[in-house]
């Protein structure tokens, strides 16, 4: 049987516990490239945080982001495939991020947007090297929200994703993801 495309997540499974790629990936990568097969990413990052990925394997087809709500080729500027989140939905979501005081964050397929740093901006910044924008989420409206994000690493912070989860239940789906670099936080 012969291989055309080779999907691989990245968190756990090409980049480990210190955020680099082992030589050993990189050189497996760059065999199946050279052996003609396609090798894209499939993440439930954002594609911001991958550009560092895809030049050190250098790869230049299309990839998958936000946990497929996002396909296409951010350092090409192409995107095939988008599925962002309801205008209202997002409302409604930051509304009762509001009120239940639960940290949240808003993502484009270009940007990454707060109300108030906290350490998990920390995270993104240092881990995954995106910087946010401080907002209002008000002044979003009209901005094509791909997805949004928690940080759970207390009780406090899991009863407050869980309570804004269940409040949204059949409406939103979530996941709850963690990387080996941060292994009792979950990223939802």
């Amino acid at each position: 049987m012969t291989y055309k495309l080779l999907v691989a997540d990245i968190d756990g499974t090409l980049v480990g516990k210190e955020g680099t790629i082992s030589d050993e990936d990189k050189q497996a990568v760059a065999e199946a490239r050279r052996s003609g097969v396609q090798v894209a990413l499939s993440t439930g990052r954002v594609a911001k945080s991958c550009s560092w990925i895809m030049r050190e394997l250098s790869l230049d087809g299309n990839h998958i982001f936000f946990d497929g709500a996002l396909a296409g080729n951010p350092e090409a500027g192409s995107e095939v495939y988008a599925q962002p989140l309801d205008a209202e939905m997002v409302r409604e979501v930051v509304e009762f991020a509001r009120a239940s005081e639960t940290y949240l964050e808003l993502y484009t397929s270009t940007g990454y947007f707060i109300e108030t740093e906290t350490w998990g901006t920390e995270v993104h910044r240092h881990f995954f090297g995106i910087e946010p924008a401080l907002v209002n989420f008000d002044d979003l409206r009209g901005e094509r929200i791909i997805k949004g994000e928690m940080f759970v690493s207390t009780p406090l912070e899991a009863e407050k994703a869980r309570a804004l989860q269940g409040s949204f239940d059949g409406r939103l789906r979530f996941t709850w993801a963690g990387t080996p670099a941060y292994p009792d936080v979950h990223f939802v």
